[in-house]
């Protein structure tokens, strides 16, 4: 018999170790949520400072801040009790944050940035309402995905996506002709 050296060791060992229970954490103590969006209400009751509403030919869109710094508190009745949009953005001016609690609204532009100046040409960090079918698009889906019949449509004057996308729509000389 011819000895070929050490026997081959075993590769691995029978486990002899009791399971390992998987660790457990204390429970964390959640507070609740409070949703920035603007599709469902805040628990906070504040104007949203960078969204804006249309107000009418003559005005175009206004901010919160516009509405807040009227002279005229009637007219700031008249437009928050008239414009849905003024009235969901500008809660704290228009004292309608109880009417939003547990309702949505589609607001006709969102913004995620800034409001454009009266004197920039841009293109807004933001979308627009088009309708059901779309719902909310941004200026890249008007470029690029959008229907011709569609895009047409949208860049129309006094249309939520006209506004967002004024360089693409080619209307700034319009939408900075506002009124203070």
């Amino acid at each position: 018999m011819e000895d070929s050296g050490p026997a081959p060791q075993p590769t691995s060992k029978p486990s002899t170790r009791a399971p390992i229970k998987a660790p457990t954490k204390p429970p964390i103590n959640i507070s609740p949520i409070t949703s920035t969006s603007t599709e469902s209400p805040t628990s906070v009751c504040k104007d949203e400072s960078n969204q804006v509403f249309y107000v009418n030919k003559k005005f175009k869109y206004k901010s919160c801040d516009w509405l807040r710094n009227m002279k005229n508190q009637s007219k700031i009745n008249k437009i928050c009790n008239k414009n849905k949009d003024a009235n969901y953005y500008c809660r704290e001016t228009c004292n309608s944050c109880d009417d939003w609690i547990g309702k949505t609204h589609n607001p006709g532009v969102k913004l995620n940035g800034s409001i454009p100046s009266g004197n920039q040409c841009i293109d807004a960090d933001g979308s627009f309402w088009v309708d059901n079918k779309y719902q909310y698009k941004d200026c890249n889906w008007l470029q690029y995905t959008a229907p011709k019949k569609k895009r047409k449509k949208i860049c129309t004057y006094d249309v939520p996506g006209d506004y967002v996308c004024q360089k693409l729509c080619d209307t700034c000389k319009y939408w900075n002709k506002s009124k203070a």
